[in-house]
């Protein structure tokens, strides 16, 4: 297809006609991409916008709606993990993250130094998903940041934050299985209560129990729990501890 719109038009010199090339094939990944985020399930998806991310830990328990001031601190700790590195390609200064606009200089590898500039970074991860179907390409394509999945369940991983269980990204990584009954001692019924409200479909990401102990903080917090838990406290709570 791109080789046929190329052909078409013979009145391209050398560079006009590379640049062309890439615009095209940046279209035809584009277009592919927002087809499959419109049309496809999320647990069969391999790429995965950040805007979604974003919008995914934001939401409002129970309701339809957004938190901005959560959605404004997801995407800031996105952009504090590319320029930690946390998604490094081979290439020197580019990240594994697709970055995709219509602009025929438009480089399709997000690098590192972009994430450096906050206002234009909040510009890119503005974009709202469930807005897409309103959207006419080619002349209206948003620009977007794209993850892997693979990249995106670490990160998960990696921050101690529980996806969407829709995603079924905790399948792909492995769980435990929380208990329903709490263990008996204060503190592991504090931690049991912690993970339940963390993680409300049962399942835990399989990840070191220190992570998953330093990741029940702000839950603690929003728990109104003013002291800490142990590791050990977590340990009882997923039954790995008697």
């Amino acid at each position: 297809m791109i080789r046929k719109e190329l052909t078409a038009d013979t009145n391209f010199d050398e560079e006009e006609l590379q640049l062309r090339r890439l615009e095209l094939r940046r279209k035809s990944i584009y277009s592919q991409l927002m087809a499959v985020a419109q049309r496809t399930s999320m647990e069969r998806r391999s790429w995965i916008c950040l805007s979604e991310i974003a919008d995914a830990c934001a939401q409002v328990q129970g309701q339809p709606k957004i938190d901005r001031e959560s959605r404004a601190r997801v995407i800031e700790w996105l952009r504090a993990s590319v320029l930690g590195k946390e998604f490094d390609s081979s290439r020197e200064g580019q990240t594994r993250l697709a970055f995709l606009q219509t602009s025929p200089h438009a480089k399709l590898r997000f690098e590192l130094a972009w994430a450096e500039n906050v206002d234009q970074w909040k510009a890119w991860t503005e974009f709202l998903p469930a807005s897409w179907n309103s959207w006419k390409p080619p002349q209206q394509w948003p620009v977007t940041i794209w993850m892997r999945r693979d990249d995106c369940r670490t990160w998960f991983s990696n921050h101690a934050l529980a996806p969407p269980a829709s995603w079924h990204l905790i399948e792909d990584l492995g769980s435990y299985k929380l208990p329903k009954d709490a263990p008996s001692g204060k503190q592991a019924a504090r931690a049991h209560r912690a993970l339940w409200q963390k993680y409300p479909s049962g399942r835990v990401p399989k990840m070191s129990i220190q992570k998953i102990t330093n990741g029940l903080a702000p839950t603690l917090r929003h728990m109104r729990e003013s002291e800490d838990i142990t590791t050990d406290s977590v340990k009882r709570a997923l039954a790995l501890k008697r």
